[in-house]
């Protein structure tokens, strides 16, 4: 399973041991998406895991003094993921944007400083998800993530040690390999390959909604 928070620092090259290029997932130069008036947003505020039952603490402390394993991350009223850097050393913002699609589309913007965590000129990462609840104004309170894979992949390393397959040599309908990375050729076929890809997770990262971020608490990021 894909921790909730862990989307996101995916998303700006943070997740130790993933490189963006070659990493079986979805990815694209220009976005898909633009955000609309009519765009799907997440309830602004402090989201966690909302599918752990072994992790308890006070949501009502400051956000940086949870544990790791409630998985926070802060949504901000532009929509973009604010998350602390494994390594603890501050927390950054990613810029994204929610298509209004079945299942529902995450777009991550690459930041530019990924460095070699990033494929050259691309610039999207994407993700699927499906909104499990809402509050009374329509903000996605509750929701389940995961990745847009290329394919199916072998997760079996070869018995010889050499290593395995790092992108799916049966791309989804509609996506191409090139240069190691996975592209989709419109948006119905990136939608057709979230939608294949949930079945090639063991179970979805789920994230909720938790309480609003108090005054003065929001720690300092570098902007998405």
């Amino acid at each position: 399973m894909m921790k909730f928070a862990t989307i996101a620092k995916l998303a700006t090259g943070l997740a130790a041991g993933w490189a963006l290029a070659g990493c079986n997932m979805v990815v694209s130069e220009e976005p898909w998406f633009e955000r609309t008036a009519d765009s799907p947003m997440m309830k602004p505020g402090i989201w966690g895991a909302a599918n752990k039952t072994d992790c308890e603490f006070d949501a009502s402390a400051a956000v940086t003094d949870w544990p790791e394993c409630a998985d926070p991350a802060i949504i901000d009223e532009q929509g973009s993921f604010i998350t602390q850097s494994k390594n603890g050393d501050g927390w950054k913002g990613v810029a994204a944007v929610l298509g209004g699609t079945d299942p529902m589309i995450v777009q991550f913007r690459i930041p530019e400083d990924a460095g070699q965590m990033a494929p050259d000129g691309l610039s999207y990462i994407y993700f699927a998800a499906h909104a499990l609840d809402h509050d009374a104004d329509g903000k996605i309170t509750r929701m389940a993530l995961w990745p847009v894979m290329c394919g199916p992949i072998d997760k079996d390393p070869p018995a010889d040690g050499r290593l395995g397959m790092l992108v799916s040599n049966k791309p989804f309908a509609g996506l191409t390999i090139k240069d190691s990375n996975c592209l989709a050729r419109d948006i119905p076929s990136l939608v057709g390959a979230a939608a294949k890809s949930e079945a090639l997770q063991e179970q979805n990262g789920q994230g909720r909604w938790i309480r609003d971020v108090m005054p003065g608490e929001l720690p300092e990021q570098e902007s998405p």
